[in-house]
C-alpha cells in the first residue's frame, strides 16, 4: 500500500489516498524501493513514481499525482533501490532512464519512451557489479549529472556517444554513497 499525504493550509498533514499495487494473481504487494526524484536535475517535482516490490520481483512505474500505472516489468532480483533519470552530453537532447539496483549485486537500465499516451520501459540491460545489494545515487562529475552505483564493486553511469555507458570506480565493497555539497 502506498499512501499520499498533503500539508493543509494550517501546516497539518492529511491523508490525501491510498493506492494498492496488486501483482497478476490479484495479491496485494509490499514496497521495497521507491524512487520520487524527479528525472530533470533541478525539477521542483516529479511527474512519476518508481516503486520495487517484494517477493514479486516488479517495479512499477506510475504518473503522479494520480498514480496511475505506466509500465511493469519483472527483474531477477529483489529490486532494493531505483532512480529515475534523464542523462545528457552536453547540448544533446536528453534520454531518460529508469536504473534499478538489485539485491544480487547487479543494476538494470531501461530506456523510458513516449507510446504516444503514456510512458513505456525498453528493453532492460544487466551489469552486474558483484553480490551485494546496489545503491542508486546522482553526483555531478566534470559538469555532467551522472548515477553512481554502489555495492561490491561501483560503477558511474553516464551518456556519452549516443549511448548509456558504465565506467568502473575503483572502490570497493562501498554500501552507499551520497552526495555532499561543497
Amino acid at each position: 500500500m502506498l499512501i499520499k499525504l498533503s500539508v493543509s493550509s494550517a501546516q497539518l498533514m492529511m491523508l490525501a489516498s491510498e493506492s494498492v499495487f496488486s501483482d497478476r494473481e490479484g495479491h496485494s504487494m509490499d514496497v521495497s524501493a521507491l524512487s520520487i526524484t524527479p528525472r530533470r536535475v533541478g525539477s521542483p517535482y516529479s511527474k512519476e513514481i518508481a516503486l520495487g516490490f517484494w517477493g514479486s520481483n516488479t517495479v512499477v512505474v506510475a504518473s503522479l499525482p494520480d498514480l496511475e500505472e505506466l509500465d511493469r516489468i519483472s527483474t531477477s532480483s529483489l529490486p532494493r533501490s531505483l532512480i529515475l533519470h534523464c542523462f545528457r552530453e552536453d547540448r544533446s537532447p536528453e534520454h531518460p532512464f529508469l536504473l534499478v539496483g538489485l539485491s544480487n549485486g547487479s543494476v538494470m537500465t531501461f530506456a523510458l519512451y513516449d507510446d504516444g499516451e503514456k510512458q513505456k520501459l525498453g528493453e532492460g540491460r544487466i551489469v552486474s557489479l558483484g553480490d551485494s545489494p546496489i545503491s542508486l545515487n546522482r553526483c555531478t562529475l566534470d559538469n555532467q549529472t551522472v548515477v553512481f552505483a554502489a555495492g561490491t564493486r561501483s560503477a558511474v553511469f553516464f551518456w556519452a556517444r549516443d549511448t548509456l555507458n558504465h565506467s568502473s570506480v575503483l572502490v570497493k565493497v562501498c554500501p552507499v554513497s551520497a552526495q555532499i555539497p561543497s
